[in-house]
This record gives structure tokens, C-alpha cells and sequence, in this order.
């Protein structure tokens, strides 16, 4: 009776955190252990031979094919530290070892790339291509080849310029599924009250750290 009424506590706290605007997330990382996904980055590491390319009346964006794995942060909160909300992916494999894929643009996109006076942002080209409908291909038979000529910033951390495809495996493992709700109950639940009882704590520290740093 006491486990029960413990878990029925736990599991009613547990739905209450869920609405929180600051709370502890561990057991996504660990729904994530040993998943990867197919992905593709949007790469100019050799932009003075960067092309881009024209098959069938389409223009193409040539990135290489990586394979990524997805980075949640520890905690998510929206109420100080507003800076690291959002999951991340990183390239897991060897960079000797990938390939290229290409993707559909748009002919606006195209013609500032080419152009000598012309400008683009790595993140908002990967952006477009998440936006734009069309497949990967592997290959672009016959196609021509237009070298890129625009001055392309490159400031944007790496993951900015990652697209992410389909999750190996596609669903949650059982054994993850499993730990990941004992990580939630054990970890998660109580680090988010204890994370929330220390928020009127550290929003007055963060306050002036940064008033300071301002001056």
C-alpha cells in the first residue's frame, strides 16, 4: 500500500512538473541511447570549388551525408537560462567517410550564389532546404556544374547546418522506453522540484552577474 500510494504521489507530481517552464529532461537522452539519424550538412570547408548544380530545369545544393545523434539538454528553462531549449544533433561518423547528397533549391537562392557580389548564410540555406519540397538524390546524371561565387557566412555553430532524416531505429527501443520512465521518476522528478525551489535563488545571482558583466 505505501509503494502504491508513493507511486500514485510520484506519478501525480510527475504531470504537474510536465507543465513547468523549467524543468529536468534526462530521460529524453536517455530514450536517445544508441539511436542515430540520417543526416546531411551543409558544409563550405571548400568554398573556393563549391558548385551548385542545374539537372532537368532544377538547381541543386550539393551536402554530405553524416550520421548524427541527438543531444538534449539537461535541463530546459525558459524562465533564466533561455540560451541551450532546444535538442542538438552531432556528427557521429568519421568525416573521411561521407558522401554527398543533393537537394532542391530555389532559382532566386541559385542566382545569389553565383553571383561575385552576392551573399548567404549557411543556417538560412539549410533552413530553405528544410522548407523546400523535393528528395535527396544520391546522383545528378548529366548534370552542369555552376561554380559558387558568393561570399558565404560561415559564423553559425555546427549543428545550425545539420539537417536531420529518419531515427535508426525508428521506434524507442523497449529497453529505453523502459529506463527512460525510471530515469523520469527517479531523476527528472525530483531534480525539477529541487531545480524550481533554487530558481528564486539563482534568478537574483544571474540578475547581477550579468548587470555587472554589462558594465
Amino acid at each position: 500500500m505505501k509503494r502504491l500510494s508513493l507511486f500514485i504521489i510520484l506519478f501525480s507530481l510527475s504531470l504537474i512538473l510536465m507543465n513547468s517552464c523549467a524543468y529536468v529532461q534526462t530521460h529524453k537522452q536517455v530514450e536517445e541511447w544508441g539511436c542515430t539519424y540520417d543526416g546531411k550538412l551543409i558544409n563550405n570547408d571548400n568554398s573556393s570549388t563549391w558548385n551548385i548544380y542545374r539537372c532537368n530545369g532544377k538547381w541543386y545544393l550539393p551536402a554530405q551525408k553524416v550520421t548524427l545523434t541527438k543531444d538534449y539538454p539537461t535541463i530546459k528553462d525558459t524562465i533564466l537560462f533561455t540560451g541551450n531549449n532546444t535538442p542538438e544533433y552531432a556528427i557521429k561518423s568519421d568525416k573521411a567517410n561521407m558522401s554527398t547528397a543533393y537537394h532542391p533549391i530555389s532559382a532566386g537562392t541559385a542566382e545569389v550564389l553565383m553571383r561575385s557580389d552576392g551573399y548567404a548564410i549557411l543556417q538560412d540555406l539549410a533552413e530553405e532546404i528544410k522548407a523546400t519540397p523535393g528528395e535527396w538524390r544520391d546522383s545528378l546524371p548529366g548534370a552542369s556544374k555552376y561554380t559558387i561565387k558568393a561570399q558565404i557566412d560561415d559564423r553559425q555553430n555546427s549543428s545550425a547546418k545539420l539537417i536531420a532524416g529518419r531515427r535508426t531505429p525508428a521506434e524507442t527501443p523497449v529497453l529505453n522506453d523502459v529506463l527512460s520512465k525510471l530515469d523520469f521518476l527517479v531523476v527528472d522528478v525530483p531534480g525539477t522540484v529541487i531545480y524550481n525551489v533554487a530558481i528564486p535563488i539563482m534568478a537574483p545571482i544571474k540578475f547581477f552577474s550579468e548587470f555587472l558583466s554589462n558594465d
